[in-house]
């Protein structure tokens, strides 16, 4: 893991329904891995940028808290099958932006814009 991994890991933590930065910043659990919802469609995050966060934070710690917000919501949610799936699902298509963007001139896509 680089140093600069490492130190943004440092930066995340999990406070119930959020995501929270050192300095305060929240994203709603549910913008990193509710696809398909408001929240996840609406976001400017990149794919890649929520890949970065989920892992900071640990993929079991996010996948629970998702689990809570959908039994709060009384919303079926599966961990072991949509939580996974939908991670998975967050990888490919981080993989293909970072594709995108390597392909481009510039590399500039716009954040969360690579089409599935």
């Amino acid at each position: 893991m680089s140093k600069d991994r490492g130190n943004f890991a440092l930066q995340w933590r999990l406070e119930g329904r959020y995501v929270v930065t050192r300095d305060g910043d929240q994203v709603y659990v549910r913008t990193l891995v509710d696809i398909g919802s408001h929240e996840f469609t609406a976001s400017s995050l990149s794919y890649g940028q929520r890949l970065q966060i989920i892992e900071a934070v640990g993929e079991d710690l996010i996948l629970n808290a998702m689990a809570k917000i959908a039994g709060d919501m009384q919303r079926a949610f599966s961990i072991e099958h949509q939580g996974r799936a939908d991670i998975a699902l967050l990888r490919r298509w981080a993989d293909k932006e970072n594709r995108q963007r390597q392909a481009t001139p510039t590399g500039a896509i716009g954040p969360g814009k690579c089409q599935p």
